[in-house]
């Protein structure tokens, strides 16, 4: 299931990617699942196909949390790239689907 972010007075999820021929690319994310995420990269295309490393960092109270996920370009157009995670760890899960419960918003 699907689930978009929303406002949420916790913070902010911030997105990074790191797409090895450009390096770091920021994005913004249209909506995120346990499986996979829809982002908005702005100007910069990435080819299906391609492997990116997803950073997810965002604050709940005075906690920082981090979580790196390996994921494969499997949808891309003008406006929308389509990621899948490949290699969400067991101890991350808990805490994504924490995140998607808190619906904080994202930003660039």
């Amino acid at each position: 299931m699907i689930k978009e972010t929303s406002a949420n007075e916790n913070g902010r999820i911030n997105i990074m990617l790191n797409y090895g021929p450009l390096g770091l690319v920021r994005a913004t994310t249209h909506h995120i699942h346990v499986d996979g995420m829809s982002i908005d990269t702005g100007n910069i295309s990435l080819p299906c196909h391609s492997e990116v490393e997803v950073t997810l960092s965002f604050r709940k109270g005075n906690k920082l949390f981090v979580h790196q996920i390996d994921a494969l370009v499997t949808d891309t157009s003008q406006d929308k790239t389509q990621l899948s995670f490949t290699n969400l760890q067991e101890e991350a899960i808990p805490e994504l689907k924490a995140v998607l419960e808190s619906k904080l918003p994202t930003y660039q």
